[in-house]
């Protein structure tokens, strides 16, 4: 036997369908695209490792809108020196240490502990991997000067490139180019920079809301740094004196969209109870599983106009997410006290904050991590239905109930609309029917539309309409009727039909 032969036997066909392993440069391209979606992931990225820091002022620099480069500077701690290196390596974090670290409640004093945003490691090297450059600048307390330095896309630090600048305490990261290695994704971030501004502002909004422990400001730099076409807009600022949510949101959205609000707050307790009855540790301390922040005043209501809509910002112990099943018990709830009812197009506001222990819901379901899953999302849904309601019914004072009533009696005084409705379609009907019933006088009956009409008749037809109309009208009728003859169908000519 031949060594052909051989290996044709052995399934082998010349290298065609073959399985090869993936080159690992191209291996990370295709992951890091996963990661950073647009600006907005780019720059929730980096804000988290800032919060990660412990930071208390982020600031947020745009140059040309953040096509040419997105900054993000922080007063955290800054990077030690000998971690540096790893920075933008992929899987590389100080934020866990195992698995587990992701569902691990501690808590100290009676005060829960918030996990770190980041966890994965991968937010540096994927920013790098699909930039043009990677840029870090930090320091720590123990160092007179900061170090800057450059990345290359495999995530290793350019030798030539570390140089020692003055900076405070903290850390500063410059992405270059976003999307520079993904030629498509780029073009995308070009031709829709409208929409994916408006995107990233409305995250930062959610973090200036949420997190009101920290100062955030967002500058747009458009023009030539340092020449007099440069222009410096602030598009965002919050205060540190801001100690509550209501201070964020009269700061971030206006004291006319907070007047719009009213509090409300859900006890979580017996939902955790049942989810982990047996933990003695959580179930000690009293008040803290809860949901609290502030939705719209009811509709219709004692308020009158100040009503807020349209924005819905949530945060699982700190960590703005989206909870797309919140926003529909929301929204249904509040279409029950709404005078258009379903077919209402308003929506209301809602700045909620959920705080559960870390096991009863998983945070690592999407790359950016904004999906979230619950253990116990239908009593979570169901206990913030209950005091939606609770809350909406007492500011309406029994309006909506009158409301209710007087619609029931106008329902009795005027016909129902289908009854309407029904009545003009059998008038047209009959309408119709008259008009056909003229146009086809010589046809035998409607049973007959269709069919083919003899010689014989036609020629019946003729014959009277010659005794009973005028030489005009027997005239017009003729010609008709010699179309009608030479008609398949026996049916009127196209000419003749009513418009």
């Amino acid at each position: 036997m031949s060594d052909s032969d051989s290996d044709s036997d052995d399934g082998v066909d010349d290298g065609l369908c073959a399985i090869i392993p993936i080159q690992q440069q191209d291996v990370h391209r295709i992951v890091a695209g996963q990661v950073i979606l647009d600006m907005a992931s780019a720059v929730k990225e980096l804000v988290d490792n800032a919060l990660d820091a412990g930071a208390s002022s982020i600031n947020i620099r745009l140059f040309n809108q953040g096509v040419d480069v997105i900054e993000v500077s922080d007063d955290g701690t800054g990077v030690p020196k000998h971690s540096r290196p790893l920075l933008a390596m992929k899987h590389a974090t100080s934020k866990i240490m195992s698995f587990d670290d992701l569902y691990k409640d501690v808590i100290i004093d009676g005060n829960m502990q918030p996990n770190q945003l980041g966890f994965r490691g991968e937010a540096l090297f994927s920013l790098g991997h699909i930039s043009q450059n990677l840029i870090v600048c930090t320091r720590t307390e123990s160092e007179t000067m900061a170090q800057k330095i450059q990345f290359n896309r495999d995530g290793y630090m350019i030798p030539n490139s570390i140089q020692e600048v003055a900076r405070k305490v903290g850390t500063t990261v410059a992405v270059v180019k976003l999307f520079e290695a993904l030629p498509v994704r780029r073009a995308n971030l070009m031709n829709r920079l409208k929409a994916q501004r408006a995107k990233m502002f409305r995250l930062l909004q959610a973090y200036g809301v949420l997190c009101f422990h920290v100062r955030f400001n967002v500058i747009d730099i458009n023009g030539p740094l340092g020449s007099k076409d440069c222009k410096n807009v602030n598009i965002l600022s919050t205060n540190t004196k801001n100690k509550s949510i209501k201070e964020t949101i009269s700061a971030v959205l206006g004291s006319k969209f907070l007047s719009g609000l009213c509090t409300l707050r859900v006890d979580l307790s017996s939902i955790v109870e049942k989810a982990l009855g047996n933990n003695a540790n959580l179930m000690s301390v009293k008040n803290l599983w809860r949901i609290e922040g502030l939705v719209s005043n009811a509709p219709n209501g004692c308020h009158g106009d100040k009503v807020a809509r349209e924005i819905h910002f949530f945060s699982i112990n700190g960590r703005p997410v989206e909870l797309p099943i919140l926003t529909k018990i929301v929204s249904e709830v509040w279409r029950n006290f709404e005078a258009g009812g379903e077919g209402s197009r308003k929506r209301p506001a809602c700045i909620l904050g959920l705080y559960l222990p870390n096991s009863m819901f998983d945070i690592n379901v999407a790359p950016d991590k904004r999906e979230v899953f619950f253990t116990e999302e239908k009593g979570i849904c169901e206990l913030l239905r209950d005091e939606l309601n609770k809350v909406w019914s007492s500011q309406t004072q029994g309006n909506f109930a009158e409301n209710l009533v007087e619609n029931m009696s106008n329902e009795k005084k005027r016909p129902r609309q289908e009854d309407v409705n029904n009545s003009h379609d059998d008038d047209d009907h009959n309408k119709r029917n008259k008009r056909m019933q003229r146009r086809n006088a010589f046809v035998n009956s409607f049973d007959n539309v269709g069919s083919a009409t003899t010689d014989e008749h036609i020629g019946s037809l003729k014959d009277t309409y010659r005794r009973e109309e005028s030489p005009t009208t027997s005239v017009g009728c003729t010609s008709q009727l010699n179309s009608m003859k030479n008609h398949p169908l026996g049916t009127i000519p196209k000419g003749d039909k009513e418009a």
